[in-house]
């Protein structure tokens, strides 16, 4: 099994022992309840006390689950407006292509978008550009954002395997390029991973790391995390201990959470600060975010 897979499936243990203890805990509850009722000596107090821990238990297991999904053209999601390509597993990733016809390519290049991006966040390189170099690109949703159906058992492998069947879907041939930006990385490295034979090239853009990386120097580690915004230390904690309290974390307005969701993090860069800052004033922040991702949107704009 690889390490990614198992981490993944430890985490979805940890959910399951959660919501086990909590059944555990009802079932106690009932056989106080019978006990007492029969006569058997428990006190009304402790009957009360375990009741009453038993209902906090079962609140807050609902209160902590995240809301289902509601997929691009099922009943009650949005409607699909974009070409979407069929995974191997049933879901669908919506694309948007640019530069040359994928006959003409000379360079077929996939490009997976960051954190609050989309399809549409693809390289700005103009199409003279494209269409001098013999460039075709196509860049999608990843799982879960935009028009793509969500992947409820993501994790690393399931990334690479989605720029292959998308690679596949359109044709793209045994190799192609990919292009990266920030956690699109994600699929940078898992296809490094898992589908090195396809790839003529990879290129990653501001890409996100894992402070816990066993290459990492630990103090070096300790180091980067700790420059962080404590908003972004804690969400970072609760993905990796208890990836099951993220959504529910994230939701919260008097938690400390991501400065990348609330649009509060600071740029190594003057141009860039400056860009963000114009984003948010005329709305393209939001904007962009509520097309890329409407429950990041909905987080980010919580009062």
């Amino acid at each position: 099994m690889a390490a990614g897979e198992g981490k993944r499936e430890t985490r979805t243990a940890s959910a399951v022992a959660m919501h086990a203890c909590f059944g555990v805990l009802r079932l106690i509850c009932v056989a106080c309840a019978i006990d007492w009722l029969s006569g058997a000596g428990s006190t009304p107090a402790a009957l009360v006390a375990l009741m009453a821990a038993a209902l906090a238990a079962g609140w807050f297991a609902n209160a902590v689950r995240p809301p289902p999904p509601t997929p691009c053209g099922t009943p009650g999601g949005p409607p699909v407006t974009a070409p979407r390509a069929r995974m191997r597993d049933g879901r669908y990733l919506a694309y948007a292509e640019s530069g040359v016809s994928r006959d003409r390519a000379r360079f077929k290049v996939v490009y997976s978008h960051g954190f609050s991006g989309g399809r549409m966040d693809s390289p700005r390189a103009s199409q003279e550009l494209l269409e001098e170099l013999g460039v075709y690109m196509v860049a999608f949703d990843r799982a879960g954002y935009g028009e793509s159906d969500p992947d409820p058992r993501r994790s690393l492998r399931s990334a690479a395997l989605d720029v292959e069947d998308l690679a596949d879907a359109l044709g793209l041939g045994d190799k192609f390029y990919l292009i990266c930006s920030s956690l699109g990385s994600h699929a940078g490295w898992a296809a490094i991973r898992y589908i090195p034979h396809r790839l003529a090239g990879v290129a990653m853009m501001a890409p996100v790391i894992n402070y816990r990386w066993r290459g990492l120097p630990r103090g070096l580690a300790r180091q980067l995390y700790r420059k962080q915004p404590v908003g972004d230390q804690w969400s970072l904690r609760v993905a990796y201990y208890a990836p099951w309290l993220l959504h529910w974390w994230m939701s919260q307005p008097w938690l400390p959470t991501s400065t990348v969701i609330d649009g509060s993090g600071t740029f190594p860069n003057a141009l860039d600060e400056k860009n963000r800052v114009m984003a948010l004033s005329n709305g393209m922040f939001h904007q962009v975010r509520s097309f890329a991702h409407p429950v990041a949107w909905r987080i980010s704009s919580r009062s």
